[in-house]
């Protein structure tokens, strides 16, 4: 397959997924802790039980990971369904409350054997804290290594190893009996805990440890059906955009509510946009294939929505993206710019935006409306940034040069210009609309001047349907063969002064009437 379908692919798969995915549902699948003292201390035999451990659950169709004891804290540990130790794990002093307030909202704490019961450098702990988290009295002593008859829910299982001699707390409950020790449980539970006596995954007997894994699964009380693994590199970026994405959207956050309050429904919106950047910044850093097609879809959903609400300019990223940053400059210009009363509008790209419209009339509210490179569906893009809440006298459009030069959609040219006129007419009822034809361009641009006139011919109807006035720029700035006057310009699109004093002279008396 190649990289383009598994593209396609990623992304299909990460929108379904995204379905079942909830912002207060964020946990995914087990991680079995390793520390580097227990590797240091046990060596290769260390990382035997950790793999087993391992194979295990993938093979019980369990989403799982090998994480270091740093991610023993609360930020990483409400990602995870789980947490086992296994064999032999030693666990520091910090690791205490983390575990704890992990179990305290919902986690399951799953541990086998010794594990909690030495230190850092191999020696027994006189006051282990994990046994009380785990529901067994600190207390153990450890049988010697034997074959012990072990009997759980009524099947019984031949054990070779040694097992810890536990005594459950009143909090939790045993499960299963030892043959040869009666007053011990192989297995001790809670709600949200799981210990098993035993020394699983060293003693490598399959039956029990599935045994552990059920109970494992029984306590985290959810099914993985939904949940699949994708490697990182097939998604990589769709992560990253989606993670400047979130990015961009709590920037243009804080940057509006520095001078504007958005309320409590954008501020919640912010707050879990945040969420949503440590969780994909947990599944970046781990790499796991559970994490990262479940939350880059709901993530970039939450970035894109966020975004819109709280930028000044009040359009999707994905839009202002596409235009380019000059357009993207000139709409945050538009959004911070004092509107006068009862504008007149001129809306169009650069030579819109080059017309200094403040000296050709100078004692008129005009308001430039001009992105230089615009196209006429980026005046729909940026309807809400025309004015029109001052609610403008007149309104003046001159757009389509940029869609002639670059062979831009025009086959939809004249509705796209329509439908942001309409919009405007719908919003100001009262306003005078000007629908202006595309200028002619010089001879060398290669256009001719037919495609342009054909268009004009469809602005021209477009314009008598709907009871707006037409103005032909284009005759007052062609010569015979419909060419731009080379007087006009000086690239061939754009005017020189002698070519906007025509433009200006044209419509002054529509401007001042």
């Amino acid at each position: 397959m190649n990289s383009g379908m598994q593209l396609i692919l990623a992304v299909f798969l990460i929108i379904i997924l995204s379905v079942f995915t909830l912002a207060d549902d964020l946990r995914i699948g087990v991680a079995i802790i390793t520390d580097t003292s227990s590797e240091i201390l046990l060596g290769e035999e260390y990382e035997r039980i950790v793999e087993r451990t391992y194979n295990s659950f993938y093979n019980s169709l369990v989403p799982v990971l090998v994480l270091e004891e740093d991610y023993l804290d609360e930020d990483s540990l409400k990602f995870l369904d789980a947490v086992v130790l296994v064999n032999a794990s030693a666990l520091t002093q910090d690791a205490k409350d983390a575990l704890t307030s992990f179990v305290a909202s919902g986690g399951v704490v799953a541990a086998t054997f010794d594990s909690g019961l030495f230190n850092i450098v191999g020696e027994r702990q006189a006051a282990p804290w994990l046994p009380e988290l785990l529901g067994f009295e600190p207390g153990v002593s450890l049988s010697d290594p034997g074959v012990y008859t072990v009997t759980v829910a009524g099947n019984t299982y031949t054990y070779e190893g040694q097992t810890a001699l536990a005594m459950p707390l009143s909090s939790a409950s045993p499960l299963g009996t030892i043959a040869e020790h009666e007053s011990f449980a192989p297995f001790i539970t809670t709600d949200k805990t799981v210990y098993a006596a035993l020394d699983l995954f060293a003693s490598e007997n399959e039956q029990l440890e599935q045994v552990f894994i059920d109970l494992v699964l029984e306590a985290i009380g959810k099914e993985y059906y939904s949940v699949y693994a994708m490697d990182y590199e097939s998604i990589k970026q769709i992560v990253t955009d989606t993670r400047s994405l979130l990015r961009a959207a709590q920037s243009e956050y804080r940057k509006t509510t520095r001078n504007k309050d958005l309320g409590a429904e954008v501020d919640a919106l912010y707050e879990e946009s945040l969420m949503w950047s440590a969780a994909l910044q947990f599944a970046v850093e781990t790499r796991s294939p559970y994490h990262l097609p479940k939350y880059v879809m709901p993530a970039s959903n939450v970035a894109k929505e966020l975004y819109e609400k709280a930028s000044l300019v009040q359009i999707p990223y994905e839009i202002l993206k596409a235009r380019g940053t000059y357009w993207e400059g000139r709409v945050n210009l538009f959004a911070q710019e004092e509107v006068p009363d009862n504008p007149i509008v001129f809306i169009g790209a650069s030579l819109t935006e080059r017309f200094d419209l403040e000296n050709y009339f100078p004692d008129l509210p005009v308001l430039n409306r001009g992105i230089g490179g615009d196209h006429a569906s980026g005046v729909w893009d940026r309807k809400h940034l025309l004015g029109l809440e001052k609610n403008p006298t007149k309104v003046f459009i001159l757009i389509g040069t940029n869609n002639v030069l670059y062979n831009n959609a025009l086959y939809s040219y004249v509705e796209d210009v329509e439908k942001s006129l309409l919009y405007i007419k719908e919003n100001v009822p009262g306003v005078e609309i000007y629908v202006q034809s595309i200028a002619p361009l010089a001879k060398e641009k290669g256009i001719s001047p037919t495609t342009i006139q054909n268009l004009n011919s469809g602005l021209a109807e477009m314009a008598k349907k709907n009871g707006f006035t037409y103005v032909d720029v284009f005759s007052a700035l062609a010569d015979s063969e419909g060419y731009l006057i080379p007087e006009y310009t000086n690239d061939g699109v754009h005017l020189t002064p002698q070519g906007y004093d025509v433009w200006a002279a044209l419509i002054k008396e529509l401007v001042y009437n």
